[in-house]
């Protein structure tokens, strides 16, 4: 799984599927998970899959502190997250 380093030094692991439709070339759907979620279980899931049968593009990520970052919770608050929507 591709990983990426934001400016403020935590790194995420992240999936990306780029649009297969004509239609739906220009069209992205951003899954951005809960508090103390990951962006790996059955509804990230059952998007994804959504999003390949009408050849949506899906991307999702995993926020700082958060899944297999857990161990980083306390490190992070609202500032670091907005940071990471954005």
């Amino acid at each position: 799984m591709p990983t990426y380093t934001f400016r403020n030094n935590f790194t995420t692991n992240f999936e990306y599927i780029k649009a297969n439709s004509p239609k739906t070339n220009n069209f992205t759907i951003v899954y951005t998970h809960g508090l103390c979620s990951a962006p790996w279980g059955l509804k990230p899931e059952a998007i994804k899959s959504f999003c390949i049968k009408h050849g949506i593009g899906f991307f999702r990520y995993e926020m700082a502190g958060h899944g297999s970052d857990i161990i980083n919770y306390e490190k992070t608050d609202i500032n670091i997250w907005t940071e990471l929507l954005l």
